[in-house]
């Protein structure tokens, strides 16, 4: 990168494996202190990584089971880090898919925090609808719901709606989109900590 005359420099290498049952993903992205993306300058210091580094396990033991292990640890510019490890569950019913997340988050400096998320997911054709409830042992409980409706593959209406109410208030975001024949026109509405 080249910015307000210094230029920096950034490098990614990742690998990832799968099979029919097992799927293993891991990488580490480092970028020098005068490395710049596009906002950087408009972003604080905690929020410009230096360093990334992620590793995942996935194993399928049976058709309709998944389960993921994954961990990662990032080091911010203001020598901040942020450390976590998740596991992950899914089930998928033919009439319904249930996912379970846990996930444990270590921050230096700062509180560390625990989050459990439930998630089902009911599929109606090209519909489906969603309920999901969360825990964080910083900001509390919460539960959403969310519906949509896909597009067609040629002309027609689709809908995405998503709603989630926490510690912070009600967020939500919606959109209509229609498909026609020279091109997609799409209606968005969003509202965050009931703003």
């Amino acid at each position: 990168s080249d910015a307000g005359g210094t230029s920096g420099h950034g490098s990614s290498l990742a690998y990832q494996y799968n099979n029919r049952f097992f799927n293993i993903t891991s990488g580490v992205q480092v970028y020098s202190s005068d490395y710049r993306r596009s906002g950087d300058d408009r972003r604080p210091a905690p929020f410009r990584a230096r360093r990334v580094s992620y590793a995942s396990l996935g194993w399928a033991p049976i058709a309709r089971v998944n389960m993921q292990l994954s961990a990662g640890d990032t080091l911010y510019a203001d020598g901040t880090r942020q450390r976590n490890i998740g596991l992950d569950g899914s089930l998928n019913l033919p009439d319904a898919i249930f996912t379970l997340s846990v996930n444990r988050q270590l921050n230096h400096p700062g509180t560390s925090d625990n989050q459990v998320m439930f998630n089902v997911v009911i599929p109606f054709g090209r519909s489906s609808i969603g309920f999901n409830a969360t825990h964080d042992a910083n900001t509390g409980n919460g539960y959403g719901f969310s519906a949509q409706h896909s597009l067609p593959t040629d002309s027609g209406w689709g809908y995405n709606v998503n709603l989630q109410n926490g510690n912070d208030g009600n967020d939500g975001i919606g959109q209509l989109d229609y498909q026609g024949r020279y091109g997609l026109v799409q209606l968005t509405g969003q509202r965050f900590g009931n703003q």
